[in-house]
Protein backbone atom coordinates (compact mmCIF):
# COMPACT_ATOMS: atom_id res chain seq x y z
CA UNK A 1 0.00 0.00 0.00
CA UNK A 2 1.20 3.61 -0.73
CA UNK A 3 0.11 6.25 1.86
CA UNK A 4 0.01 9.90 0.16
CA UNK A 5 0.19 12.76 2.43
CA UNK A 6 0.15 15.61 1.15
CA UNK A 7 -0.97 19.71 2.69
CA UNK A 8 -4.62 20.41 1.14
CA UNK A 9 -3.39 23.18 -0.44
CA UNK A 10 -1.53 20.84 -2.42
CA UNK A 11 -4.35 18.90 -3.73
CA UNK A 12 -4.50 20.11 -7.45
CA UNK A 13 -0.74 18.87 -7.85
CA UNK A 14 -0.89 15.74 -5.25
CA UNK A 15 -4.18 14.52 -7.20
CA UNK A 16 -2.21 14.46 -10.86
CA UNK A 17 0.23 12.09 -9.06
CA UNK A 18 -2.30 9.66 -7.16
CA UNK A 19 -4.08 9.37 -10.36
CA UNK A 20 -0.61 8.42 -12.16
CA UNK A 21 -0.12 5.90 -9.33
CA UNK A 22 -3.69 4.77 -9.82
CA UNK A 23 -3.16 3.62 -13.20
CA UNK A 24 0.50 1.94 -12.41
CA UNK A 25 -0.72 0.37 -8.99
CA UNK A 26 -4.34 0.46 -9.02
CA UNK A 27 -6.39 2.13 -6.47
CA UNK A 28 -6.65 -0.51 -4.20
CA UNK A 29 -3.08 -0.38 -3.25
CA UNK A 30 -3.01 3.64 -2.52
CA UNK A 31 -4.59 5.28 0.24
CA UNK A 32 -5.35 8.84 -0.56
CA UNK A 33 -7.81 10.43 1.41
CA UNK A 34 -9.62 11.44 -1.36
CA UNK A 35 -11.16 8.34 -2.17
CA UNK A 36 -10.13 6.36 0.96
CA UNK A 37 -12.02 8.52 3.18
CA UNK A 38 -15.78 8.78 3.25
CA UNK A 39 -18.22 11.07 4.63
CA UNK A 40 -18.73 9.47 7.80
CA UNK A 41 -15.43 7.76 8.43
CA UNK A 42 -13.30 8.54 11.51
CA UNK A 43 -10.32 10.25 9.70
CA UNK A 44 -7.97 9.38 12.26
CA UNK A 45 -9.21 5.76 12.06
CA UNK A 46 -9.11 5.10 8.29
CA UNK A 47 -5.55 7.06 8.24
CA UNK A 48 -4.13 4.73 11.07
CA UNK A 49 -5.89 1.56 8.95
CA UNK A 50 -4.11 2.97 5.57
CA UNK A 51 -0.58 3.37 7.93
CA UNK A 52 -0.92 -0.15 9.19
CA UNK A 53 -1.14 -1.56 5.73
CA UNK A 54 1.30 0.56 4.21
CA UNK A 55 5.06 -0.51 2.83
CA UNK A 56 5.61 3.63 0.95
CA UNK A 57 5.18 6.53 2.90
CA UNK A 58 4.59 9.10 0.24
CA UNK A 59 5.53 12.50 1.66
CA UNK A 60 4.31 15.52 -0.76
CA UNK A 61 6.92 18.08 0.49
CA UNK A 62 6.30 21.42 -0.42
CA UNK A 63 6.23 25.03 0.98
CA UNK A 64 2.27 24.90 2.02
CA UNK A 65 2.86 21.72 4.08
CA UNK A 66 6.11 23.39 5.92
CA UNK A 67 3.99 26.16 7.12
CA UNK A 68 1.85 23.70 8.40
CA UNK A 69 4.76 21.53 10.14
CA UNK A 70 2.24 20.67 13.61
CA UNK A 71 0.44 18.77 10.37
CA UNK A 72 3.70 16.78 9.08
CA UNK A 73 4.91 16.28 12.36
CA UNK A 74 1.44 14.57 13.73
CA UNK A 75 1.66 12.49 9.97
CA UNK A 76 4.89 11.37 10.33
CA UNK A 77 4.21 10.71 14.11
CA UNK A 78 1.57 8.18 12.70
CA UNK A 79 4.28 6.17 10.68
CA UNK A 80 6.11 5.44 13.83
Amino acid sequence: MIFISHNHKDKPLVDMIARQLEISFGRDNIFYDSWSIQPGDSIIGKMNEGLQQTSIFFYFLSQNSLNGITRVAISIDFCY
